[in-house]
């Protein structure tokens, strides 16, 4: 693994921090996930913005979902679009899969309030969740004795649950530390400079 970090190559590092290869980090794929989602969930949120019945809206992602999960992957294999079909475009940022579904229906969700504490609760905490996982479940391994000791899926989802919750919980605290000490920071180079 050293050796991808022996020699800098800025164009290597540019790739992996926009996502578009994945060599510092197998685990980074995710990144082209969540930006075809940021994506495709500002789209929607402009197109959908005037329309304010819930039935409708679950409507029009079930629709949607069909539309990029079936019908795109099927219009794709037609000899007219085979070069899209390799395409980076296609291949890594849409990748189309059922995840469109369940993001859609999260925005529908928030937008609606519905079960609104637990998803407030979930979503403030589920982007360092996300980036937390894989960690405790692969690479530091007495944590993923602990995830994994039952052998039981339910329980090691529950598990893994817990600890990305407390570690999201203990990261939000972290950088708001930091965040307050830099505001007392520039506030006393603000009045140093004011004498």
């Amino acid at each position: 693994m050293w050796n991808r970090f022996a020699r800098f190559s800025f164009d290597k590092f540019i790739q992996n921090l926009t996502g578009y290869a994945a060599t510092y980090n197998g685990e980074w794929w995710f990144i082209r996930a969540f930006i075809a989602a940021i994506l495709l969930g500002t789209i929607y949120y402009y197109l959908t913005e005037k329309i304010h019945i819930v039935y409708v809206e679950t409507g029009l992602v079930l629709f949607i979902s069909v539309i990029i999960v079936k019908f795109l992957p099927a219009l794709i294999k037609l000899d007219t679009f085979s070069s899209l079909a390799s395409s980076y475009l296609w291949t890594q940022l849409f990748m189309p899969d059922t995840f469109v579904c369940a993001y859609l229906f999260g925005i529908v969700f928030g937008k609606y309030d519905i079960l609104c504490k637990v998803m407030q609760f979930f979503g403030g905490l589920s982007t360092n969740m996300w980036l937390t996982h894989t960690f405790f479940c692969y690479y530091f391994y007495p944590f993923a004795i602990v995830v994994f000791w039952s052998r039981n899926p339910i329980v090691a989802y529950l598990t893994l649950l817990a600890i990305t919750v407390f570690a999201s919980v203990f990261l939000d605290k972290f950088y708001f530390s930091i965040e307050k000490l830099g505001v007392k920071l520039r506030k006393k180079i603000k009045g140093i400079k004011n004498r």
